[in-house]
């Protein structure tokens, strides 16, 4: 019986850990402008994700190549402030 406890007290302290870091990881936004896109990209919990995304009324054909732009400086980012220890694994990897 104590072992469910213990278990069920773990998934709880794993809950906690994975609400700080969502936290932390939302702190990383960056903008990205490709040609006549504008992106607001924040970082979350395994990857990124568009916040905001403007263009002028032209055909957007620098999206892919802006989404993978920002895509790779979120994760320098995340990198850059682990790296620092602003922000940690709270032992979770």
């Amino acid at each position: 019986m104590f072992g469910k406890v213990k278990q069920v007290g773990e998934v709880i302290k794993a809950q906690r850990k994975m609400a700080e870091l969502k936290k932390q990881l939302e702190k990383i936004q960056i903008t990205i402008e490709e040609g006549n896109i504008k992106m607001i990209v924040k970082a979350t919990v395994g990857f990124s994700e568009i916040s905001s995304l403007e263009y002028n009324g032209e055909e957007i054909t620098g999206l892919p190549k802006a989404i993978k732009k920002a895509n790779k400086e979120i994760a320098k980012q995340i990198q850059k402030k682990y790296k620092s220890g602003e922000i940690s694994d709270m032992g979770m990897f």
